[in-house]
């Protein structure tokens, strides 16, 4: 049996797409009869609720709460909260080993392999553990630990010891893929694997509706980095030239400046009645298809992605979109008809809002009116379950190997 151990900063796949993902890709390895998989999570207070997994889930938050009490009790200045957040470092390390080291004891005989989703934070972590217990480690590279933090003097040192120790890295898109290589020297351990979207976003395509008005939707939520506030000026910028637009977002708020966005949710509401909707959540994978195919343009300002779960479901559904040049969609772009699709530079709200006018038109002037009939079948070989399983079954399977081979001849 192998054990494969894999490290999350949270889990519940509400939260977000890394989120959605790591259960995807945990509950499908679950399915390869020599596989067992432990997922450990570092910030979660309880996974009571979490039920009918087909793989061990463990809670790292709630492992250290009672551990690292006296700590929580130092006054709250500065140099104490730095302390603290030494020694909770520390402390993540310990508790990670020993649960780890648990199974390894259960199971001496088994290989065993820790995958680490995050490469500037639990790839921290999972990189000690793995040399402190000698088993391999894959580092996988997702959206903001590549488009922010290694870009960030802070952290910059962390993703170096990394990715030069990890026994191999996947990224999400070649960008990642490329700029890595170039970066750090790690052509012989890495490659990318997509993230897959489930088999109904690969139906029936999308078709133009004729309506009286053309409809703006959007799975951002309200979120800096996702570039919410460009939408919102766009839209504004596109309203005030005369062009009939509805726009409906969808999603959670950020958290950091929940004041900004809800102010700024009541101000659109208040301005654009009839024409600005929001919605905190929707209750399913398939309600959000259903909103997509009885939408008209699928929007994302982005201002970076590791491979977004929103876009490449809206990319499925075949719906025509707006979105920036950065991250997976630039690796799917030569597939599409380019009719369907416009780019902007992240983090320009005239480029932003002049895509949007480009894609507008052509719903006006009849240029697009549906995807073409093999559409489907061009992605289902690309976002598929089994695909997905099959691509992290290799890449485990051969590191293992690889790190076997190395070990000392007794």
């Amino acid at each position: 049996m192998i054990h494969v151990h894999i490290v999350s900063n949270s889990f519940f796949p509400l939260q977000g797409g890394m989120e959605k993902s790591i259960e995807r890709i945990s509950r499908s390895l679950s399915t390869i009869s020599d596989f067992r998989v432990h997922l450990y999570v570092r910030n979660v207070e309880t996974l009571e609720n979490i039920n009918n997994q087909p793989f061990t889930l463990k809670s790292l938050h709630t492992l250290k709460r009672d551990i690292f009490e006296p700590c929580e009790s130092y006054t709250d200045t500065y140099e104490n909260n730095k302390w603290k957040e030494k020694e909770a470092h520390k402390l993540e390390f310990l508790i990670l080993k020993n649960e780890i080291f648990k199974t390894l004891s259960e199971f001496p005989n088994d290989p065993h392999i820790m995958v680490s989703f995050y490469m500037s934070s639990t790839g921290f972590f999972g990189q000690h553990v793995s040399k402190s217990l000698k088993i391999p480690h894959i580092v996988t590279v997702r959206g903001w630990d590549f488009c922010r933090d290694l870009y960030n003097l802070y952290s910059i040192g962390c993703i170096d010891f990394v990715l030069k120790n990890a026994d191999y890295i996947i990224t999400t898109n070649k960008e990642q893929l490329e700029s890595l290589k170039d970066l750090f020297l790690v052509d012989e351990k890495i490659s990318t694997i997509t993230n897959a979207v489930e088999p109904f976003f690969l139906e029936k395509p999308w078709i133009y509706q004729k309506k009286q008005t053309i409809s703006l939707i959007s799975d951002i939520g309200f979120y800096y980095a996702k570039g919410t506030h460009i939408l919102l000026k766009s839209f504004e910028i596109l309203l005030s030239k005369g062009y009939p637009l509805t726009l409906k977002i969808l999603g959670k708020t950020e958290t950091q400046n929940k004041s900004y966005w809800t102010n700024l949710k009541e101000k659109f509401k208040e301005n654009y009645q009839n024409s600005f909707f929001y919605s905190d959540f929707v209750e399913s994978s398939e309600d959000l298809r259903t909103l997509l195919l009885n939408s008209d343009i699928y929007c994302s300002p982005t201002l970076g992605e590791g491979c977004s779960n929103a876009r490449i479901q809206a990319l499925c559904v075949g719906i025509p979109m707006v979105t920036t040049q950065c991250s997976e969609i630039l690796d799917f772009y030569p597939l599409l008809n380019p009719k369907f699709i416009e780019l902007s530079l992240p983090g320009e709200i005239e480029g932003f809002t002049s895509a949007l006018e480009k894609i507008i038109v052509k719903i006006q002037t009849h240029q697009i009116q549906r995807q073409d009939k093999d559409y489907n079948m061009i992605l289902k070989n690309i976002f598929s379950f089994e695909t997905e399983k099959i691509k992290w079954e290799k890449v485990i399977r051969e590191t293992l190997k690889k790190f076997q081979s190395n070990l000392p001849k007794n």
